[in-house]
């Protein structure tokens, strides 16, 4: 029986050869197309910001450090030396020192990265948009088990009352503080705060755990 004609040796040379003179200089030709790119957009979004292309790369390197590989949308900070991102709905700025260093990454008084060094992960304190939205039905609906009449149970709205909703995160530990209206014994209505706290790795796959309830 004859060898398949793909089996036969100078079938296996031609491809190697055209794999060799063919497709490895179009893929390092195409490599370089694509560096090439990246470079003249970093060179335009610098000289949109008004600074060097070094400081740019300083600055995304400090963002990628701390969990943040995309930086395309880098504005900056009205009357401050400073470049800032949205992230997950929050602002996190990169501040630039006077002598032209990246001094700090920072969102309000949480610090990320400063002096050359990660102080923690963006995700590990930040409470993306579906994080909240499960931590707060959760937190309701164990809120609600607990109450003398759960029907009458009204929470603060989780979206257009967002500062009624207190939220830390640090890594897979959540702390949730609210409040609720509901009816007492007497039939009045009563506000009475409460804290929740879970254990959870913020997963679409997994549900956060009740570890503590307080309320009153």
């Amino acid at each position: 029986m004859k060898k398949p004609f793909y089996k036969k040796g100078w079938f296996i040379i031609t491809v190697i050869m055209v794999y060799v003179i063919v497709v490895i200089p179009y893929m390092a030709s195409d490599l370089e197309d694509t560096a090439n790119q990246d470079e003249a957009e970093a060179l335009t979004q610098a000289e949109e910001l008004g600074i060097s292309e070094d400081m740019l790369i300083a600055i995304q390197t400090a963002y990628k450090e701390v969990g943040i590989d995309e930086v395309e949308d880098l504005v900056k900070v009205d009357g401050e030396d400073a470049y800032r991102i949205t992230y997950n709905n929050y602002y996190i700025t990169a501040y630039i020192t006077d002598g032209g260093i990246v001094d700090s990454v920072k969102s309000g008084e949480r610090v990320f990265w400063r002096d050359g060094s990660v102080i923690i992960q963006v995700d590990d304190v930040l409470v993306s948009d579906s994080e909240y939205s499960a931590i707060t039905t959760t937190s309701k609906e164990v809120v609600t088990a607990k109450l003398k009449y759960p029907s009458t149970a009204e929470f603060p709205g989780t979206w257009w009352n967002e500062d009624q909703w207190d939220i830390i995160k640090l890594r897979t530990n959540y702390d949730v503080r609210s409040w609720v209206e509901s009816q007492n014994s007497f039939g009045a209505i009563i506000r009475t705060n409460f804290r929740v706290t879970y254990k959870w790795d913020g997963s679409s796959e997994t549900d956060p755990v009740v570890t503590n309830i307080f309320i009153g």
